[in-house]
């Protein structure tokens, strides 16, 4: 299942870092749990991880069942997979990984190989990406590293667990197990680099750093004094010689901008994510639902925000796991999460502290991937990691051994939750099979020229996936880019099927009023106009700081008669881009429209200002005949 979690990619799908990883992963997972609940005697596990797991799954359940949008909420979305079946998942996870340890302490020495086999292949993955073998390249920004998992910040997550326990796996291991142990976290560490991921730098950083303050008399006896001062030189030499000659050092530096890097964007939307709990209806002691905080995102990002950071993207996640698990369970799941994470990080810092080695570095990997979570948010990729090697640090540090009377759970509970992992590992073997193919017709749909083909192709994933957005989304897609409208009809079907599934879905809302009034502005008639402005209006009312809706809304207002109104849709939609010229353009039409030329003027010297060399602002300005400065 690691192996699976850190290596599966589907080198034939369209999207070939998510549906097969996922399907295996969690078919893998639930039969995992199944076999350790049936198999492993229980272990009693620390009171303060007993209430808050009880206080997570309560916030979880409870804000799944009554959240608006049910489905996701219960079975996670096409992207993200972090509905609440993954989150029992983990808790599975976590309960088997400490019962099979308790039960065999043998066990860690294989969970060690088995991370550091996956890390070193991730590292390879990364470093053949890096150079551009086959069909690998570096496609994301700045030439930034995904790894098999196409996103960099996992990458970065994903090795804060990798190269500690490689290295602990090097330290136990002789010959040439040590030599490939100690070969992948070289490799890992590459891989975290080349990342760029600053979370998950920041999380191994100031873990070693404690590591080494904490523990530096065992260094200087074991290495000498003399040569214990050397390494540490040489380590901040290294350092250093990385900050200041390397990429990753420009964007390590960049953390210190506190006003107007990465650090405050953070914070904004920490500050979005605290409006939504507070606003979830019960002052957020219950959240919003799991996968639920994309639906109402709309409703508490703010203007300046807006103006900041855009809205090209649909936000699900409010970067911070401590956050994003109150947003989908509330205060209650939230006091939960604190409440688990936090006795196992307590005893983490004491092992790193004074424990062995091997309890060190899981006590580092544990850490920094905590800490790295503070600026990212859980991962359905990589906490089922987390929580096995959590779950296993927990058993090994345990302060008795089992006995014949430690069940700490009735045979008949463990042997129901085991019955319900089994059917729920076939249920999603089935559907991840599904997903698979539904994945492949989407990447024939891509690649053939033919508008009909590729159409089919979607349709027929539609039809093996129903319940996934995804596909009704890619469908609608093609059948919208049908000549002359003959496609509308087709896709808005398409949609609507999607919205069946998720009727609040941004992705899906956007889609359909892009088609209406694309449709609208096509034949200018009054019952399509009609049509684009009913959705356009719900629009305006659930993401009222949304640029491109508020220029729909105002293009629908405009043919619809009501200039006033769609003059007020254009001037905020410009003020919350105040670098792109797409508003005044549309706003200099509404004047043009009212036949008040030198409002129309004055929008386009505006957007002049902004874009001088955009075609379409040069175009009108001469059209117009405006006299308007050299934009050189």
């Amino acid at each position: 299942m690691i192996l699976v979690g850190f290596l599966a990619v589907d080198p034939w799908g369209f999207d070939r870092f998510g549906p097969l990883r996922f399907a295996l992963l969690s078919t893998l997972g639930f039969a995992v749990v199944w076999f350790g609940l049936v198999r492993s005697p229980a272990v009693p596990l620390p009171r303060t991880i007993r209430f808050g797991a009880t206080l997570l799954s309560l916030g979880f359940v409870v804000s799944a069942l009554s959240a608006e949008d049910r489905w996701h909420a219960l079975v996670g979305t096409p992207d993200r997979h972090l509905g609440l079946l993954t989150w029992l998942l983990f808790a599975g996870l976590f309960v088997v990984a400490a019962r099979h340890v308790h039960q065999s302490p043998a066990a860690t020495t294989a969970l060690l190989r088995t991370i550091t086999v996956a890390t070193l292949g991730v590292g390879l993955y990364s470093i053949a990406e890096i150079l551009e073998v086959g069909t690998l390249d570096q496609d994301f920004a700045n030439d930034r590293i995904g790894g098999p998992w196409g996103q960099p910040a996992f990458l970065g997550a994903a090795m804060t667990l990798g190269i500690p326990l490689s290295i602990a796996h090097a330290r136990e291991e002789v010959g040439v197990a040590r030599v490939l142990s100690t070969v992948a976290a070289s490799v890992g560490v590459i891989a975290l680099l080349s990342s760029q991921s600053r979370a998950a730098w920041v999380g191994l950083g100031l873990v070693a750093i404690a590591l080494l303050v904490l523990r530096w008399p065992e260094f200087r006896a074991a290495l000498g004094p003399r040569r214990a001062s050397i390494a540490a030189g040489v380590g901040v030499g290294v350092v250093l010689m990385v900050a200041i000659f390397t990429p990753a050092g420009a964007r390590l530096w960049s953390l210190s901008d506190i006003t107007d890097g990465v650090v405050a964007g953070r914070v904004d939307e920490w500050q979005v994510g605290l409006r939504a709990l507070a606003d979830s209806g019960t002052f957020g002691v219950l959240g919003h639902g799991p996968e639920n905080y994309r639906v109402v995102f709309g409703e508490h990002v703010d203007q300046a925000y807006v103006m900041d950071h855009g809205r090209d993207t649909f936000t699900d996640r409010a970067h911070n796991t401590v956050l994003d698990v109150a947003l989908a369970g509330g205060l209650v799941a939230a006091t939960g999460w604190l409440l688990v994470t936090g006795t196992i990080a307590v005893r983490a810092v004491e092992r790193l502290r004074r424990g062995s080695w091997t309890d060190a570095a899981f006590s580092a990997a544990l850490l920094a991937y905590l800490l790295n979570g503070l600026f990212l948010f859980p991962l359905a990729e990589a906490d089922p990691v987390f929580w096995i090697v959590a779950g296993t640090f927990l058993a090994r540090t345990m302060p008795r051994p089992p006995t014949a009377g430690d069940d700490s759970s009735p045979p008949l509970v463990g042997a129901v939750a085991g019955g319900l992992a089994l059917a729920t590992a076939i249920a999603m073997a089935a559907a991840g099979v599904l997903d698979v193919a539904a994945d492949h017709r989407i990447r024939s749909a891509a690649s053939t020229e033919s508008a009909n083909s590729a159409l089919e192709h979607a349709d027929a994933a539609r039809r093996l996936r129903p319940d996934s957005i995804r596909y009704h989304f890619a469908a609608a897609r093609i059948a919208a880019s049908q000549p002359n409208g003959a496609g509308v009809d087709g896709a808005l079907e398409r949609l609507a099927d999607g919205l069946r599934w998720s009727a609040a879905d941004p992705a899906l809302r956007h889609e359909e009023t892009l088609v209406l009034i694309n449709e609208a502005r096509r034949t200018v008639e009054p019952d399509d106009v009609t049509a684009a402005l009913l959705p356009l209006t719900e629009l305006d009312r659930r993401d009222p700081n949304h640029p491109e809706g508020q220029q729909r809304y105002g293009i629908a207002l405009a043919l619809d008669g009501q200039t006033a109104l769609a003059i007020e849709q254009f001037e905020h939609a410009a003020y919350m881009t105040p670098t792109r010229p797409e508003a005044l353009l549309n706003l200099a039409f509404v004047h043009l429209g009212n036949d008040d030329l030198a409002a129309a003027e004055a929008a386009v010297r505006r957007a002049w200002r902004i874009a001088p060399d955009d075609d379409r602002v040069r175009r009108l300005v001469a059209e117009l005949d405006i006299d308007v400065p050299s934009s050189s």
